[in-house]
């Protein structure tokens, strides 16, 4: 699912506040007129400041399914369209390219690398993070870190123990540690 915000106002630009609003969200593939993927309806009541949350994919079905989205076969856009009277008079739309939230929902159900001896994928917990990315012989990779840096306790940005990838003490060891994972990434059996 995907969360979504908005702030609802009528033809005269005034907050549509404390009252149903009618909504139906599409997910366009391939640009901004392209076809609906998939369609489905909402009716959140706006809070006193005019705005509606959503979860997207959890509404009625008008077609497609959420689930079934191959989100690797983007671009994908998401419209919206709102009926500030609470029905199915859509007279808001608006459409917008969706960047990076369901692509996040891809790599979650992103299998394993084939062909490579190192057996690494994308969403493994390894290292202290989770693998993002992995080259084509499953060796090496990329890794998030799982959590934010803590005061210079010293989290490691990779599981490489040849000592040339920096703790992670400050924003400049960021470079450093590419620098380091670039040069080592023939280093068997971890992930960056």
């Amino acid at each position: 699912m995907i969360s979504y915000q908005a702030v609802v106002r009528n033809s005269n630009n005034n907050l549509v506040t404390n009252q149903n609003i009618g909504m139906q969200i599409s997910i366009l593939q391939g640009s901004m007129t392209g076809l609906a993927v998939y369609i489905e309806t909402q009716t959140p009541t706006s809070n006193a400041n005019g705005m509606v949350s959503i979860e997207i994919g959890s509404g009625n079905v008008v077609a497609g399914s959420f689930s079934g989205i191959d989100w690797a076969n983007g671009p994908y856009y998401i419209k919206t369209e709102m009926d500030p009277n609470g029905g199915t008079v859509y007279s808001i739309s608006g459409t917008s390219q969706l960047l990076s939230v369901p692509y996040a929902l891809y790599a979650k159900s992103a299998g394993s690398v084939s062909g490579g001896g190192g057996g690494h994928y994308v969403g493994e917990l390894f290292g202290g993070g989770v693998v993002f990315w992995v080259s084509p012989d499953g060796m090496n990779g990329l890794i998030a870190s799982l959590s934010d840096l803590d005061g210079g306790s010293g989290v490691d940005w990779s599981a490489n123990t040849s000592g040339s990838v920096h703790t992670a003490r400050n924003m400049s060891n960021g470079s450093t540690n590419t620098a380091a994972i670039v040069a080592n990434n023939s280093t068997p059996g971890y992930a960056a």
